[in-house]
């Protein structure tokens, strides 16, 4: 039995000595494939006082066609077990949808992105669905996973289906040999837009990725209702790190800003871009962007009514969020045409 590494005060390494450390992994602080390096990868996770691992799900690794005995085949976490957090990238195409197993053609768009999620000609949903279901964990695995050891076991975990059936595609257990996974990303720098770029790996449009994007969360949600789907974020990163409600609304206000400024002011709003560009030729587009924006509204009303106690009752909550989303979207599109953030600010 291989050395099991445990998180310990004398473990924790480069993080003691700074300010307002509490012991324990940092769950803002994670890695890249862990498994790469191993047993000795869980070591220096532990020594980081890391909390998660990101590891791949190549699916262009598939061969001959969608085959659900292939899963284990395709992730690096493969022969890496452990009780720190999985995040899962799901990323490229395979032969048979389109891609390729090497070389640039693996960047292409899968086949059958017109269709509905669920229907089998839609090869990026029905892997998407296949994939989250086949590590979907356990109720006693929800939640963070906040310590660090290799675990060797042949037992079979419970394992229980969604409690809809999803246009009857079946859900595939889960191996108990290989992590669970409860949040997922979906492709990797697909802003790097040259081939001849370090990092690019996405040869389609904006519209395609929105689209693979929606199919994505909606084929996820199917086979995991809990799973939590990782696109491009902008509030989860300020909440996690910020708790007073105004101070929150605030860095996300701040994150935009921060996106300006790396761009010259050339970006803005990803969701307003979209919205301006496609939401009147693509009636769907258009209602997936107003979504985005009812959440955008709900999470700041959350805000404010977590601060209603410094905010006069005379006050809409409602339609202090909207001021806000609108003053925003407005902000970014001046500084846009100027070029200057002086707008923004």
């Amino acid at each position: 039995m291989p050395e099991q590494f445990e998180l310990t005060d004398t473990s924790i390494g480069l993080a003691d000595d700074l300010p307002g450390f509490k012991k324990g992994p940092d769950q803002c602080l994670g890695c890249a494939q862990a498994s790469d390096e191993g047993i000795a990868g869980i070591q220096h996770m532990n020594d980081l006082g890391c909390s998660f691992t990101r590891e791949l799900f190549l699916w262009n690794g598939m061969q001959g066609g969608w085959d659900p005995d292939q899963l284990p085949k395709i992730a690096t976490d493969r022969n890496f077990r452990t009780t720190k957090e999985v995040i899962g990238l799901v990323q490229f195409t395979p032969h048979y949808a389109g891609g390729a197993l090497t070389g640039n053609d693996r960047f292409n768009v899968p086949n059958g992105l017109k269709h509905a999620p669920w229907d089998p000609r839609n090869t990026w949903g029905q892997a998407l669905h296949g994939v989250v279901g086949s590590r979907l964990p356990s109720e006693q695995e929800y939640g963070s996973f906040p310590t660090a050891s290799l675990i060797f076991s042949n037992q079979t975990l419970p394992y229980e289906p969604p409690s809809f059936d999803w246009h009857s595609v079946a859900p595939i257990p889960r191996d108990a040999a290989l992590n669970p996974v409860n949040r997922w990303i979906i492709g990797n720098e697909w802003d790097i837009c040259q081939e001849d770029m370090p990092g690019f790996s996405f040869r389609g449009s904006r519209e395609d990725a929105y689209r693979m994007c929606a199919v994505a969360y909606q084929a996820a949600k199917a086979a995991n209702p809990n799973c939590e789907m990782l696109f491009p974020a902008v509030m989860q990163p300020v909440f996690d790190q910020v708790s007073d409600p105004i101070e929150r609304i605030f860095g996300v206000l701040k994150g935009y800003r921060q996106m300006l400024l790396l761009t010259e002011c050339t970006k803005g709003c990803p969701i307003g871009n979209i919205a301006l560009e496609l939401a009147d030729s693509h009636s769907r587009i258009r209602m997936l962007c107003a979504e985005n924006f009812d959440g955008w509204l709900e999470a700041i009303r959350g805000c404010l009514d977590d601060a209603s106690n410094r905010l006069p009752d005379t006050v809409d909550h409602t339609e202090l969020a909207s001021f806000v989303l609108s003053v925003m979207e407005g902000a970014v599109m001046q500084a846009r045409a100027y070029r200057m953030i002086e707008p923004y600010d």
